[in-house]
């Protein structure tokens, strides 16, 4: 698990309690379909505060399913 996991994974958390939604991402950060760690992707690591992460940016699997 990257070190940053755990700095990314509070920052949506917090935005999910701040916003009354489900926290989706998984405990690991990795994908349960393509298996890539989802704040690879710049775009996903800038939107874990301002909104609800539900899918993998690379795969586009949701998580919400």
């Amino acid at each position: 698990m990257p070190k940053l996991w755990d700095e990314f994974a509070k920052i949506q958390k917090k935005y999910c309690v701040k916003n009354g939604a489900p926290f989706f991402i998984t405990i690991d950060g990795v994908c349960t379909n393509c298996h890539k760690y989802i704040f690879e992707d710049k775009q996903t690591r800038d939107e874990a505060g301002t909104s609800l992460i539900t899918g993998c940016p690379f795969c586009g699997r949701s998580y919400c399913d």
